[in-house]
Formats: structure tokens, C-alpha cells, sequence
């Protein structure tokens, strides 16, 4: 095996005390009865300095994957226990492990967080409002069931979470609850609206309709009273 002279965080110097590669004392075992002395540094830090082999990288990436929740933690949570109770790998399972460890850094690499808008899209009479974390794909899904064509008007960044998506999503329905017509569709008027939205101002149902004609008002009171 080769030997790695790389830092370790104290997590993993956890690891490898528990497979017994090092001892209590933070010396290194490198063979029998023969021990070699942790390096002193001037400089005050939480890793370590000690020599690793590939088994022992290999070991740490698989406590890694095995705390992610992966459909891959629950082989190498095995491996690692195998490999803690009798101290070495098969050339089978050493494979099984390697390519283990190889999906879960693909799959990471791939994984990106979600950007999160709301979005108004119409169809020249209506305008549903909503959130989407991709809104071509929702736009192709709802046109599947529409018969006009459907054009985004508006969108608006909320964040990467899609609580916060959703939360602001109810906040926009109220903002503009006089055009409702059903579900989460509008009336185009609902766009002078949604235009004046913003995410940090508190919905106030009189001062959002200081433009709307006295009918409109009537209207929207009617609503919040039944």
C-alpha cells in the first residue's frame, strides 16, 4: 500500500483511532512494537500530521459516505465494520468500497442546490401565479392541458429553499386576491399587482389598493369579511 503523508481533522483522527492505527497517545504504528513520534509544530492547530495508507483514506471516505443518508451509507457503514473488526479488506470488498466512494463524490459533484422563483405566467387572459425551481419545465407541463400558448410575464428570485418559495407564493396570492378568478389563476389586470411586489414589505390590504377603483375595494372587502 502506498504510504499518504496528509493532515487529518480531528474527526478523522477519530476514525483512525477506533481502527486502531494509531494509539491513544497520537503515536503512529508503523509495525511492531515500533512507533513513530507525532511531529511537534509551532504552530497551534486542531489537525494532526500522521502517515496514511490507502486503506486508511479509504476508511474515512466511507464514514463520510456512510453519514450522508445515501442509498450507498448502509454498504459502507458494513465495510467499515468489517474492516474495524478484522483489520483488512478482500480484494472484492476493497473494489466494492472503491467504487462506493467513487459514486458518492460523482453524485456530489452533480448535486446543486435549487434556485427557487416565483413566476407569472399567462396566457394573454389569465396569469397563474406560483414558484418553480425550473420554470421552462413547468411552463412545458401546464401547456401539455392548455390550449393557448404560455409565455412567462414575470419571475422573482426567493432563494434556495422551497419553504420560503412556498410561503412567499401564499404572500403573492394575498397581494393580489381582488383579481383571483380560481385556484392560482388571475386576471391579466393582476399584473399592475405583481409588478409592485416585493419579498421584505408586510401585505397591507388598504394600502395595496389605494390605485384600484372604489368597486375593486368593495369587492376585496367582501372577500376577507366571508
Amino acid at each position: 500500500m502506498l504510504n499518504l503523508c496528509i493532515r487529518v481533522t480531528v474527526w478523522e483522527y477519530q476514525v483512525l483511532l477506533s481502527s486502531n492505527r494509531i494509539n491513544q497517545t497520537g503515536y503512529q504504528k508503523v509495525g511492531k512494537g515500533e512507533i513513530m513520534p507525532k511531529i511537534k509544530s509551532k504552530r497551534k492547530s486542531k489537525s494532526k500530521k500522521i502517515h496514511l495508507t490507502e486503506s486508511d483514506t479509504l476508511l474515512i471516505d466511507l464514514e463520510k459516505v456512510s453519514m450522508t443518508g445515501s442509498s450507498q451509507a448502509s454498504a459502507a457503514n458494513s465495510l467499515k465494520i468489517w474492516y474495524l473488526q478484522h483489520k483488512h479488506w478482500s480484494v472484492k470488498q476493497w473494489c466494492y468500497a472503491k467504487s462506493i466512494v467513487a459514486k458518492s463524490k460523482k453524485s456530489a459533484k452533480k448535486a446543486k442546490p435549487k434556485k427557487y422563483n416565483l413566476y407569472a405566467i399567462t396566457d394573454g387572459t389569465y396569469v397563474k401565479l406560483g414558484y418553480s425551481s425550473n420554470i421552462p419545465a413547468r411552463i412545458k407541463s401546464m401547456q401539455t392541458g392548455h390550449p393557448e400558448a404560455l409565455t412567462l410575464s414575470w419571475k422573482y428570485y426567493t432563494g434556495s429553499t422551497e419553504s420560503e418559495a412556498k410561503r412567499l407564493e401564499t404572500k403573492l396570492h394575498r397581494f393580489c386576491r381582488s383579481h383571483k378568478v380560481r385556484g392560482e389563476w388571475f386576471d391579466s389586470e393582476c399584473m399592475a399587482q405583481v409588478e409592485k411586489f416585493k419579498i421584505n414589505e408586510k401585505v397591507n390590504i388598504d394600502s395595496i389598493n389605494d390605485d384600484l377603483d372604489m368597486e375593486s375595494m368593495a369587492k376585496m372587502r367582501g372577500i376577507l369579511c366571508s
